[in-house]
C-alpha cells in the first residue's frame, strides 16, 4: 500500500472555532458542516419559545444561550452560578461567557446530542516554565491569528483523559506546532524514541503526488471566540441561503468543472495560500518581537520609576524626621519660655504685695504722726 495515502486516511480536516492558549484550540470536524447548520436552524425557532432555566441547572445538561455579540441562540453547559449570573461554555465552539438568567433556556431531547467541538492541544507540548502573563497572551494572539477561523489537517496521537485530542496540526505544508515552537510560546517533551513534531506527513510535503485533501480557505461559517477578544471569529455559521447569488453560482460552476481542472485549481489556490500564510507569518514574528521588545522597555521604564519611588520616599521621610527634631527643639524652648514667665510672673506678684504693705503702713504712720509734725513745722516756721 502506498504510505502516502496511509497517512492521508489518517488525517482528519476540522474547521477551528476557538483558540484557548499557545497549545490549546477547539475545532469541528468539517463533515458536521450540514449538522451545524441543522443545529443553528432548530435552535432559532424553538429557543425563542423556549421555558427560562428555573432553579439550579444541572451541568450535565446541554442548554441554549443568547450570544452577547451577535444575539444568535446557541447550545451550551453551565459551568458557574452566581446570583443571577450564568457561567456557559459552548459546546459546539468552546468559548464561554457570563449571562443572565433571562438568556437562558432549556432546550428539548433532541437538541441534547453530543457536542460538535472537539478540544485539541498539540502533542507533547507544555508551557514553558518562565512565561509571565504578557507572553502567554501573546501566545495566544499568535497561533489565534494563524489558525482562528481557518481549517486544519490534523494528524491523532492519543486523548487524554478528560477528552482532550493531542494533535499534530498541519496547514498546508506548514506545520502549526513547528512556528509555536519557533517563537517559544511552548517547549516539546515526548518520552524518548518517539518523533519530532517538525515532521510533517507525507500528504503535506508532497503534494503534487497525492491529491489534496481540501482547499486552504477560510472557514464558510466563521466561528466567535470569547467576548473579551474581538480578533477571534464570529460563533454564528452562515448558512447557504444566506450567502450572495454570486458566492453560489461561482460554486456551482467549480463543480461542473473537469476533475483534472479542478485539482490544479485546488492546488494553485493552495499553493497561493501557503505563500500568503508564510507572509503573515513574517509578519506575526515581526510582531512578536515588537511586542517582546515594548515588554523589556516597560520592564526598564517600571524598575526606573520603582527605584524614582525609592528615592522620593527616603528623601520623604528623611524630611520628616527633620521637621520632627526642629518641632522638638520649638517645643522645648517653649516650655523654658513658659517656665520663665512663671517665674517673673510670682516677682511682679510679690513686688505687687510689698508695695501694697509698704503703702497701707505708710499711710498708718501718717496718719498717726502726720499733723503732729506738721504743727511743730509751722510752729518753728513762725
Amino acid at each position: 500500500m502506498d504510505p502516502s495515502r496511509v497517512e492521508t486516511e489518517q488525517m482528519e480536516l476540522v474547521g477551528v472555532t476557538h483558540v484557548g492558549d499557545a497549545m490549546t484550540f477547539w475545532a469541528q470536524n468539517v463533515d458536521d458542516e450540514d449538522l451545524v447548520e441543522a443545529i443553528g436552524r432548530a435552535l432559532s425557532v424553538k429557543c425563542d419559545i423556549a421555558p427560562k432555566v428555573e432553579g439550579k441547572p444541572s451541568t450535565q445538561k446541554i442548554y441554549a444561550a443568547r450570544f452577547s455579540e451577535d444575539q444568535f441562540w446557541y447550545r451550551c453547559i453551565v459551568q458557574q452560578q452566581t446570583e443571577d449570573k450564568f457561567h456557559v461554555f459552548y459546546v459546539d465552539y468552546g468559548n464561554s461567557e457570563t449571562v443572565a438568567g433571562s438568556v437562558l433556556v432549556e432546550l428539548p431531547d433532541e437538541l441534547q446530542s453530543a457536542p460538535l467541538a472537539k478540544k485539541y492541544r498539540f502533542w507533547g507540548f507544555h508551557p514553558p516554565s518562565d512565561q509571565d502573563a504578557a507572553h502567554l497572551q501573546q501566545g495566544k494572539a499568535f497561533l489565534q491569528d494563524l489558525i482562528n477561523g481557518k481549517k486544519l489537517r490534523l494528524r491523532k496521537k492519543s486523548v487524554c483523559f478528560d477528552g482532550t485530542v493531542l494533535v499534530q496540526a498541519f496547514q498546508g505544508n506548514l506545520n502549526v506546532g513547528e512556528e509555536v515552537l519557533k517563537m517559544q510560546f511552548a517547549r516539546f517533551s515526548v518520552p524518548a524514541g518517539q518523533e519530532s513534531p517538525r515532521s510533517p506527513p507525507a500528504a503535506a510535503a508532497a503534494p503534487q503526488d497525492t491529491p489534496p485533501l481540501w482547499s486552504l480557505l477560510p472557514m464558510d461559517r466563521p466561528g466567535q471566540g470569547d467576548s473579551a477578544a474581538a480578533c477571534l471569529p464570529k460563533l454564528r455559521p452562515t448558512l447557504t441561503e444566506q450567502a450572495p447569488q454570486v458566492c453560489r453560482e461561482k460554486s456551482t460552476a467549480t463543480i461542473l468543472l473537469p476533475a483534472n481542472s479542478l485539482k490544479k485549481q485546488v492546488e494553485q489556490e493552495l499553493l497561493e495560500e501557503s505563500d500568503q500564510l508564510r507572509e503573515e507569518l513574517k509578519w506575526l514574528q515581526k510582531g512578536v518581537q515588537s511586542g517582546v521588545e515594548d515588554n523589556q522597555k516597560l520592564q526598564e521604564e517600571k524598575s526606573f520609576l520603582q527605584q524614582k519611588v525609592q528615592d522620593l520616599g527616603a528623601q520623604l521621610r528623611k524630611q520628616v524626621e527633620q521637621e520632627l527634631l526642629e518641632e522638638t527643639t520649638l517645643r522645648q524652648e517653649l516650655k523654658k519660655l513658659q517656665k520663665g514667665c512663671r517665674v517673673e510672673w510670682r516677682i511682679i506678684r510679690n513686688f505687687r504685695r510689698r508695695r501694697a504693705s509698704c503703702s497701707r503702713e505708710f499711710k498708718t504712720w501718717a496718719h498717726s504722726y502726720g499733723s503732729k509734725w506738721s504743727r511743730n513745722y509751722w510752729k518753728r516756721l513762725h
